[in-house]
């Protein structure tokens, strides 16, 4: 099913990335690369080593929750729903120092890793380059504080009012109370909420307003507050009865491109006011966009 092989797509890319990420100490000590090998190529070997059979490895690193999940669709398809693809995306050498920017690409989450190299050895055995630093991009806005601070000022706003943060700016379209979220496209699965809860379910477009592209997930948006000040992270199963287009799951936002989404919270079935709140980076200021 579909919503099984978006589920595999964003665990195992993000184990791979992991992998990655660990697997660097390992490369430190034992030397991998040629003399002869440029920046981009001591990178691409590095991945290459660090991810092979990565599918099959990151499955065993997988929670019992998502195996069933995983054995029941990958036996039935290639592994090129679950493929890690890395695109060169820059190299630069200046002296003994290069950088080289890799975009690691799993179809549902695309990110931007920088890898720092420095040129090792002599002139008698040959100059290598190692890499010294591998830097991860920063996700999601970075607009977060602490709704419940005394020295946060709180401003608010209604449905349809542009909201401008540090990083990019929102405005929420609509709000709709539900039982039942019926499957949005043809993959999809009907989602329905337990006893006593329903589904608020929240459309908005949201724009990067900075001069570089930036990773965003639809949960580092806002928050959910009742008239109780008890707040409220996204609905766990949501994404399956949805679209892939119509939701973030850290993907990247070019600057000044609008993207037009939902996000769906699991709240009390008795909860009759509330809103979503989000807070501006290095400020004391939040805003809360009042729904009910």
């Amino acid at each position: 099913m579909k919503k099984n092989k978006i589920l595999i797509a964003s665990v195992i890319s993000i184990l791979a990335l992991v992998t990655v990420a660990t697997g660097l100490i390992g490369f430190k000590t034992f030397v991998l690369n040629e003399p002869s090998q440029d920046p981009k190529t001591v990178v691409q070997v590095y991945i290459d080593n660090i991810n092979s059979n990565s599918v099959d490895a990151n499955k065993e690193l997988v929670t019992e929750k998502f195996i069933a999940e995983i054995d029941g669709d990958v036996s039935n398809d290639t592994n090129d729903d679950v493929k890690l693809v890395t695109i060169l995306k820059e190299e630069t050498i200046d002296g003994n120092n290069a950088r080289v920017v890799e975009e690691f690409d799993a179809g549902i989450i695309k990110l931007n890793i920088e890898f720092k190299l420095v040129k090792s050895g002599s002139w008698v055995d040959g100059y290598s380059w190692l890499i010294d630093e591998v830097i991860f991009p920063d996700f999601g806005t970075d607009d977060q504080a602490d709704l419940n601070s005394s020295e946060i000022d709180i401003v608010n706003a209604a449905l349809n009012e542009e909201i401008q943060l540090a990083t990019i700016k929102y405005t929420v379209l609509s709000v709709e109370e539900t039982k039942t979220i019926e499957a949005m496209h043809e993959y999809g699965d009907a989602i329905t909420a337990g006893a006593g809860t329903k589904y608020v379910v929240i459309k908005y477009v949201v724009e990067n307003t900075t001069k570089s592209p930036i990773s965003l997930s639809s949960s580092d948006l806002f928050t959910l507050v009742d008239e109780e000040d008890r707040e409220y992270t996204e609905a766990d199963d949501w994404y399956q009865a949805f679209d892939y287009e119509t939701y973030l799951i850290y993907d990247e936002l070019n600057p000044n491109i609008p993207f037009e989404g939902y996000s769906v919270f699991l709240v009390p079935e008795d909860i009759e006011s509330y809103g979503v709140a989000s807070c501006k980076k290095d400020t004391d200021i939040c805003y809360l966009v009042n729904l009910r």
